[in-house]
């Protein structure tokens, strides 16, 4: 077993076991709420509190975690970066160009297919713009800047890494389609044509920078700061 593929499979293996400790939390947050029959009763307020807290501790965790695990790896990936700027940025635009068009396309088809509502995804995001100034800030706070560099981590770095000499199509599919797969875990599932699109563009973008795992983590960030900038304005 290679060292990068036996850093991938930490890199799964603490992702895993992240997610576990979260559902723990949740259930344990969730225990003062059940009612006599067996059935949690929250107020609207509190379910966005529990929203918050839970996502903020799954992926400030995470964050913290492959920060620390990866930190020469991420210099590494950070100097070449630095040391080839123009190429860089030239990727950078082009992927969020790619993303842009890749959310036009799907939710053209998405409206073809007579799907109009959001994703449950989207809209227990869409739910803590109505939350308190806390939630808000956590909301901008995960999906800003934690999940973009967590997912991209855990989907380019490690389950790319795990399939490329096996085949690169293959790669770009996989760690594609299972990021979007994660978005849609609450059952909505024909969302995958928009989540999954943009898994897809991330994927291909990584392996057309040379692998450079700041270029996707910086292409996801921006993305997520336009959806919220556009969230919080209309």
């Amino acid at each position: 077993m290679t060292a990068k593929t036996k850093q991938g499979l930490s890199i799964v293996v603490v992702y895993i076991a992240v997610w576990f400790a979260v559902v723990i939390l949740q259930v344990v947050l969730s225990l003062p709420y059940i009612n006599s029959e067996g059935i949690i009763v929250m107020s609207e307020a509190q379910e966005y509190r529990f929203i918050s807290i839970t996502n903020l501790a799954l992926y400030s965790s995470l964050f913290l975690i492959f920060f620390i695990i990866l930190r020469s790896y991420l210099k590494e990936q950070y100097i070449y970066s630095k040391n080839n700027i123009h190429e860089f940025i030239k990727i950078i635009l082009l992927g969020l160009a790619g993303l842009f068009l890749a959310v036009f396309v799907t939710s053209t088809i998405m409206s073809f297919l007579g799907v109009t509502e959001n994703s449950n995804n989207q809209e227990a995001l869409n739910g803590l713009l109505n939350a308190a100034t806390f939630d808000k800030i956590a909301l901008v706070i995960f999906t800003v800047l934690f999940a973009p560099f967590v997912e991209e981590i855990v989907f380019r770095r490690a389950i790319f890494g795990f399939l490329e000499k096996t085949s690169i199509p293959l790669a770009i599919i996989v760690s594609g389609l299972s990021f979007g797969l994660i978005h849609v875990l609450s059952g909505d599932y024909i969302q995958l044509i928009i989540y999954g699109s943009l898994g897809l563009a991330l994927a291909y973008t990584y392996y057309r920078s040379n692998k450079n795992i700041w270029t996707v983590i910086v292409i996801h960030t921006i993305y997520n700061l336009v959806v919220t900038i556009i969230m919080f304005a209309f």
